[in-house]
């Protein structure tokens, strides 16, 4: 998995589900954002004041613009591998920890099956548990730079913990 990981490439099939579904969301990306922060905020609490220097609003346009531009460039690892890399260096400087990408991981796992409702299937999830490990994995590997530790991520990271949640169903179709 690391040469998949280090390329930046999914399985085209699973890459599709993932920009197939995040196409249905993205028109709702205010209420996507919101709900990842509600859900993340829910998971550990003590993460909110790590978003103190800018508005939520300012923080989920930053989440929704970031998520759109990685899921577009998945299958442009040249593009996506820097940039993810970078992402996790900043994110190292705001103070984020290894144990906090599982959080990020189950926070966007519950957002994606509150916002898809029954679309939300197995195989889909499976997609994207996939793209948040390569994901979380290269901004690792960037975050390992500044502070000299290489975390290994587990595709459990997305997993737990999950705050259960009835699905809204707010996709664009």
């Amino acid at each position: 998995m690391p040469e998949t990981i280090e390329m930046g490439t999914m399985i085209p099939q699973r890459r599709q589900l993932v920009t197939e579904s995040w196409k249905s969301l993205a028109p709702n990306g205010a209420l996507v954002g919101a709900i990842f922060y509600r859900r993340l905020f829910e998971i550990d609490p003590a993460l909110r004041p790590m978003f103190s220097a800018v508005t939520l609003d300012e923080q989920i346009h930053k989440l929704v613009t970031m998520l759109d531009l990685v899921v577009h460039w998945l299958d442009v690892p040249d593009k996506v591998v820097p940039v993810l890399k970078k992402l996790g260096e900043r994110h190292s400087t705001y103070g984020v920890q290894d144990d906090h990408y599982g959080k990020v991981g189950a926070a966007l796992i519950g957002t994606l099956e509150e916002g898809l409702g029954d679309k939300f299937t197995p195989e889909l999830r499976s997609a994207w548990i996939e793209a948040f490990v390569l994901i979380s994995s290269l901004m690792r590997r960037g975050a390992a730079k500044i502070s000299g530790a290489f975390p290994v991520a587990k595709p459990t990271d997305a997993l737990s913990p999950v705050v259960p949640r009835k699905a809204a169903g707010f996709d664009a179709a």
